[in-house]
């Protein structure tokens, strides 16, 4: 097949070529969904990847060549509800959790997918495994399609006594080449994407005219075939052999999938044939021009014989309705003359579609079952799917091709919600991919401008997603809402400032589209506009008329998380005090991990520990929420629990926390162990002068405080420890040119000797008060 194999040709010219790949950035992107918070990330050339456990999450591993990590995207789409953080690591991310949750990770597309999904792990999950601290080697996978293996002969065992001089042979060279190796590695690669087909049956004919063109003595022995059996199941066809036969490679071009006249059926992920592409080929069920007359002439034959309705001319009619993008008007006419047809259902389900709810209706479409199909039922299957996350594996080749296959007009009206699929699943690629099928028109309705604009966002470009947005709002019009809503989405995601008039247009358009799905979007996008402002009562007010609608209750309960996390960041003391305690919703950790402890924080500089210890999750295993605890319970005077806490956490800010709880228990000893160890010094010297523990406090000291101590340790007794060893002190030394008498000299020798020892004893007090001067606090 000569297209094929210029395709293979191509692939071949292209890989040689191609030369080594330079380090490359992989940008990482997120959605969230349902019960779950998705990460996207192309698979780095030449490599492989690995997910396992790390201290607070999860950490992703890319092996192969060198490739940076772009996660400035991350956060432009998602909260910090489940996924808190994302750190550089030296070959690859770690994944910080901020919630009760595990990571579960696949591969598909040329995208590692990683799902952050709520609640425990399974039993025996497989990415619960803790990550060495070395590089870590590729997950273990199946090799991928090796074509070498039918024309390199095994080796069989080596032969015993002098080595034969090898003599030139007018066989086939089957010797190592590193291109030919870089080739199989790549076709391998393509195989297991789908990108081109491997025809095993074709290889049963190799083995046949290797032998007629190879030597008897180069040949191994005829049990050991060259090329293995096909596979059970497979039939192997034996066709003529060309140039490109033994690559085993064949390839479907655009021209063989026109020429397939079954329209391309496989089945669906229940098992059952899926929908040819003839009933769903709007484009041919109608012209562009003159559709009033093709309209007219449809209606005007509509009832035949008797004023009955003929079934196929009312097919023809409601076809023609859909390829207008009239899908009312087609339901309504199938509903009232019902045809009996096969196609009836289809085309019901189009017309649903067509002029259907957004989001989709959670009863789904009739399409459901299809959407793996690779036919153009995928595209209809994909626009009605309730839960697309869901959904399971999306043909989105098979999508693209049905959406460029569509009319110029129902590009443009249906293109902007089927984009928006995919961008809710992080697929930026097929999202672009859709936008670029959209016939450029004069004018840019609104829908497409939000979809550029949600594209733009994607991308990590707030600024400029707020200004298609801010254009299309300032429309009016169809759509102008859906443009208010991104422009504030756009603002707030870029940490841009929200204009007074444009929370003032959000209320209104907010009020207009009360009880709907765009309406409770954009009234929780008034109310965090509004605490934006620091207007926090009429945000809280917005989500208390929320709330007292039951539909809407989980919307403002996570209305609520978010605008306390916004006033533990920037609302006033007052504003904080004033409406934190009448609210709930951030006890017992639930807030995103960066705003509940900004909220335990504040509350801790306030003087409330015990309402910081209840921001926080009763049991902390995040590093963060340990030392804010620790501190909380050491200033309700619980050492104890603050231990328990820190255990298992050993950086500096733990183990401060720690000497200071062991101080609290009056463990004076192990205080100034822990502190030693920290190589927190002026903290072990404190612990030691509170513990009498004289050697501990002479140590690494100055030769004026080892003589301080020297002095304190004459006349106090040691606490806690031994007697200090007097070599390692200097000598108590009596002021110059004084020289005590004894007591028997006189009641005035005695009293010079007391006013001569209290200045002393004042001086060493100073010395000591300068070189530890008391906590500013």
């Amino acid at each position: 097949m000569p297209g094929a194999r210029a395709l293979v040709a191509g692939l071949a010219v292209a890989v040689v070529l191609a030369g080594p790949a330079a380090a490359e950035t992989l940008t990482m992107r997120s959605g969230e969904h349902r019960g779950f918070t998705r990460l996207t990330l192309p698979v780095p050339p030449e490599g492989g990847w690995v997910l396992g456990r790390v201290g607070d999450g999860y950490g992703l591993r890319l092996t192969g060549a060198g490739a940076s990590v772009d996660t400035s995207a991350v956060f432009t789409r998602i909260r910090r509800d489940r996924l808190a953080e994302v750190r550089m690591t030296e070959t690859g991310v770690d994944l910080v959790l901020g919630c009760d949750c595990h990571a579960v990770a696949f591969e598909e597309r040329g995208l590692i997918v990683v799902d952050l999904r709520d609640g425990p792990p399974p039993e025996g999950a497989r990415f619960e495994a803790r990550l060495g601290p070395d590089r870590p080697e590729p997950p273990s996978l199946r090799p991928g399609f090796d074509w070498t293996q039918s024309v390199i002969p095994s080796a069989g065992p080596v032969a015993q006594g002098p080595v034969a001089t090898p003599q030139p042979s007018s066989g086939p060279d089957f010797g190592t080449d590193p291109a030919r190796d870089l080739l199989a590695r790549q076709f391998s690669r393509a195989v297991a994407q789908g990108l081109i087909r491997a025809d095993v049956g074709r290889a049963q004919t190799i083995e046949a005219r290797l032998r007629e063109a190879t030597p008897p003595a180069a040949l191994p022995p005829a049990s050991a075939p060259l090329v293995p059996a096909a596979p059970e199941g497979l039939t192997a066809r034996a066709q003529p052999l060309d140039a490109l036969d033994n690559l085993r490679i064949g390839a479907t071009t655009g021209i063989d999938r026109a020429r397939d006249a079954s329209g391309r059926s496989g089945v669906n992920r229940e098992g059952a044939a899926c929908p040819p592409d003839s009933r769903f080929d709007l484009a041919a069920w109608g012209t562009e021009t003159d559709l009033a007359r093709q309209i007219a002439q449809r209606r005007q034959d509509l009832l035949g014989e008797f004023d009955q309705p003929d079934p196929a001319r009312v097919l023809d009619l409601a076809r023609l309705y859909l390829h207008a993008g009239f899908g009312a008007e087609a339901r309504a006419l199938l509903e009232t003359l019902p045809p009996s047809s096969a196609d009836a259902p289809v085309l019901l389900g189009i017309a649903a579609l067509i002029d259907g709810p957004e989001p989709p209706s959670e009863g789904g479409s009739a399409f459901d079952a299809h959407v793996g199909c690779d036919g153009a039922v995928a595209m209809w299957a994909v626009l009605g799917a309730p839960d697309l996350a869901r959904a399971g594996v999306i043909d989105r080749l098979a999508v693209r091709r049905a959406f460029a296959a569509l009319p110029a007009h129902l590009r443009t009206h249906i293109g902007p919600r089927l984009a928006q699929r995919f961008l809710d699943l992080s697929d930026t690629d097929t999202a672009l991919a859709l936008r670029a099928a959209i016939a450029p028109t004069a004018t840019r309705p609104a829908a497409v401008a939000v979809l550029d604009a949600e594209l733009e966002l994607a991308q990590g470009r707030p600024g400029a997603a707020s200004d298609i947005a801010e254009a299309a709002a300032d429309g009016g019009g169809p759509g102008s809402a859906e443009a208010l809503a991104t422009l504030v989405e756009a603002r707030l995601a870029g940490g841009l400032s929200i204009p007074a008039e444009v929370v003032e247009d959000l209320v209104a358009v907010a009020r207009e589209n009360a009880g709907t799905a765009l309406g409770l979007r954009l009234a929780r996008l008034e109310g965090v506009a509004l605490a934006q402002q620091g207007l926090f009562d009429a945000a809280f007010a917005v989500r208390d008329r929320l709330g007292a609608d039951a539909a809407s209750g989980p919307l403002a309960a996570a209305m609520s998380r978010d605008l306390l996390g916004r006033l533990a960041h920037t609302g006033s003391d007052a504003a904080l005090m004033a409406r934190v305690f009448a609210e709930a919703e951030w006890r017992e950790g639930t807030l995103p991990p960066a705003d509940r402890r900004r909220l335990a924080e504040r509350l801790l500089e306030a003087g409330f520990p015990a309402e910081a210890l209840a921001a926080l999750p009763s049991d902390p295993s995040l590093a963060q929420d340990a030392f804010l605890a620790g501190r909380a319970l050491l200033a309700i005077d619980a050492p104890g629990q603050a231990l328990r806490v820190l255990a298992g956490h050993r950086d500096a800010d733990a183990e401060r926390l720690r000497g200071e709880a062991l101080l609290a228990l009056g463990e004076h000893g192990a205080a100034v162990t822990v502190f030693s160890e920290a190589g927190l010094q002026p903290e072990a010297h404190r612990a030691a002068w509170l513990g009498g523990l004289w050697q501990d406090a002479a140590q690494d000291a100055g030769d004026a405080t080892a003589a301080m101590i020297a002095r304190a340790g004459a006349a106090m007794p040691v606490i806690g420890a031994d007697a200090v060893d007097a070599s390692l002190l200097p000598p108590v030394v009596a002021p110059p040119g004084f020289a005590r008498e004894a007591a028997s000299e006189g009641e005035l020798a005695q009293a010079a000797a007391m006013l001569v020892d209290g200045a002393e004893l004042r001086r060493m007090v100073a010395d000591l008060l300068s070189a530890y001067p008391p906590p500013s606090d």
